[in-house]
């Protein structure tokens, strides 16, 4: 494409009920809020928006089209390293042509970078270009970036404070952020304005699936990572020799977690899985199990409510666990060694329980609610802007 026609793109007129996402494509991303953002794009294209995703996944082609959404390679490494920060002037200028190639009126984003610098750098494209922006908050951890802390005294820290600022930045120049819980919100109103904080419960398809016999195994999926723990997983099969587990999963860790896996008899890693994989695990599964230090809201509940599998996790958000019985909120390998042990020995408690989640998700979590919540806020967005 010439230089001409990139400017006339640029300037040409930007479609009305349009919306970039800015994220990773499931397809070549294992991750929750990967799975969550495409679920609404699709969801929102099927309401009439032009829906584009920004994406940092390799994709084979720039403006490739996926279940017949654009993709548009965001080929930038969102990590920063400590003198990164000097380059940030040539940074935003590059993020900024990047951002033009979804040609939207307003752009969404989760966070998909450790510091957070991201959220302020579209937020300020957002202002300059007068575009809307709306940020949706993944997990409770990141809004750590509010807390008040001692005057910077190191160099060291520089860096880390400057992407916290424009976290913090981009947060408070969003027309809306929609949080996945209402402590994350608790936490947001007390910090922006009010009317700009939302509540949308994360969602998914929920097919009819007939109750079915499982194979007593015990289940976990998730991200190979520092804040799941997955290696409170593996101690748990090593705690319990007389069941068989399953974990799968891609991550940071995963070599690790494979080569403490492998001396586990009872336990089986599986490593990243596809969607039939999946489902295969969550069909045999009698219990699943979270061991997560936190959560947004777990992609992982849902899916087990839709099969059916008891949920046992060291993390509950907003006492849905506790509050409608549909498992177990532990806070360590032992407990989580009780509660396995009880829904595995009590089948009449592991149906309830079983019946209670599968209700829930039903009540709760089907994707088209998620996409009502987030096409009133489009479309108050846009009834805002005249």
């Amino acid at each position: 494409m010439s230089s001409q026609d990139q400017a006339s793109r640029v300037l040409s007129p930007v479609p009305n009920r349009s919306v970039c996402i800015i994220s990773h494509v499931p397809s070549y991303y294992f991750g929750g809020s990967a799975v969550q953002l495409w679920g609404i794009g699709k969801g929102l294209a099927s309401r009439g928006y032009r829906v584009s995703f920004l994406s940092p996944d390799p994709l084979k082609g720039d403006g490739l089209e996926i279940e017949g959404l654009k993709c548009f390679r965001f080929p930038f490494d969102l990590t920063v390293r400590r003198r990164a920060i000097l380059m940030m002037p040539f940074t935003t200028l590059r993020i900024f042509h990047l951002l033009f190639k979804g040609r939207s009126s307003i752009y969404m984003l989760t966070r998909q970078d450790k510091p957070g610098y991201l959220a302020g750098i579209v937020a300020l494209f957002c202002r300059i270009f007068r575009r809307r922006f709306v940020y949706r908050v993944a997990h409770l951890w990141e809004l750590n970036a509010f807390e008040r802390r001692k005057p910077i005294l190191s160099w060291r820290r520089l860096p880390e404070e400057f992407n916290k600022a424009l976290y913090r930045f981009g947060l408070r120049n969003a027309r809306a952020v929609v949080c996945n819980s209402e402590e994350q919100a608790t936490i947001l109103r007390r910090i922006l304005i009010k009317s700009r904080i939302h509540v949308i419960r994360n969602g998914q398809t929920i097919p009819k699936i007939e109750p079915h016999s499982n194979d007593k195994l015990v289940f976990s999926l998730a991200r190979m990572d520092k804040i799941k723990r997955p290696e409170l997983f593996v101690e748990l099969a090593k705690l319990l020799p007389q069941y068989s587990f399953a974990l799968a999963g891609a991550g940071p860790l995963e070599r690790m977690i494979s080569l403490e896996a492998s001396r586990v008899p009872n336990l089986t890693f599986l490593g990243p899985v596809s969607n039939e994989q999946k489902e295969h695990y969550f069909r045999r599964a009698a219990v699943f199990v979270n061991s997560s230090v936190a959560e947004g809201f777990p992609n992982t509940l849902i899916e087990a409510g839709i099969f059916r599998v008891p949920y046992v996790a060291t993390y509950d958000p907003d006492d849905v666990i506790c509050r409608y019985k549909i498992g177990y909120h532990v806070t360590d390998v032992e407990g989580m060694r009780d509660s396995v042990t009880a829904l595995l020995e009590d089948p009449e408690k592991q149906h309830e329980i079983s019946q209670n989640i599968r209700r829930y998700v039903e009540q709760h979590h089907d994707i088209s609610k998620t996409v009502e919540g987030y096409l009133l806020i489009l479309e108050k967005i846009y009834r805002d802007a005249g």
